[in-house]
């Protein structure tokens, strides 16, 4: 017995041209709800950055007032500097957790990049198969 001959290439393809299809919807679904959460980290990454500057500015202002003190101080503006020494350094802290922030946002911002960039290619990939049939 002989067996029948392999279907023509045009009909295998239009048999999967459905399931095909599916695929590139969900991949160009998934591409865009990647891109949206880029977006949305990358926005509060930016922020985050504003922060840090501002509290960069503070505190470089009160590092400026702590140096310009000389002589001798009252017992009121000595306090008033140790206050101030305090505040430097609550504002030390905040800027390295803030930069520890950035740099895990930082991590996850390339994770989605790479994953966007690889739902890229596929959908590319995939609709570059379909163009040639």
């Amino acid at each position: 017995a002989v067996p029948p001959p392999p279907p023509e290439p045009y009909n295998v393809l239009k048999s999967r041209e459905h399931e095909m299809l599916r695929e590139i919807q969900r991949l160009t679904t998934l591409s865009n709800t990647l891109r949206r959460e880029f977006g949305l980290a990358k926005a509060e990454a930016d922020q985050r950055a504003v922060q840090i500057q501002g509290l960069r500015c503070d505190l470089a202002g009160a590092a400026a007032r702590l140096s310009d003190m000389s002589g001798e101080l009252s017992e009121s503006q000595k306090i008033e500097r140790e206050n101030m020494r305090d505040k430097i350094n609550q504002q030390e802290k905040q800027i390295t957790i803030q930069r520890e922030t950035i740099d895990m946002l930082t991590l996850e911002l390339e994770k989605v990049k790479k994953k966007l960039v690889k739902c890229s290619r596929k959908v590319a990939q995939e609709n570059g198969t379909e163009s040639e049939d």
